[in-house]
């Protein structure tokens, strides 16, 4: 997961795996939130879904 910081993209988390990985980064598409408020409810969403 990565943040833009001015212009430079800032990694904040990643994941390990056993496996080969290609990574690539597309900044801004159609679905990127770039608001912050937006983000937080986004992400308060996707924590009610995933928490039985």
């Amino acid at each position: 997961m990565t943040v833009m910081d001015n212009n430079q993209i800032v990694y904040i988390a990643q994941a390990k795996s056993n496996r080969l990985v290609k990574m690539f980064t597309t900044i801004y598409t159609e679905n990127t939130i770039t608001d912050k408020e937006e983000l937080i409810k986004e992400l308060e969403e996707i924590r009610k879904k995933a928490m039985p």
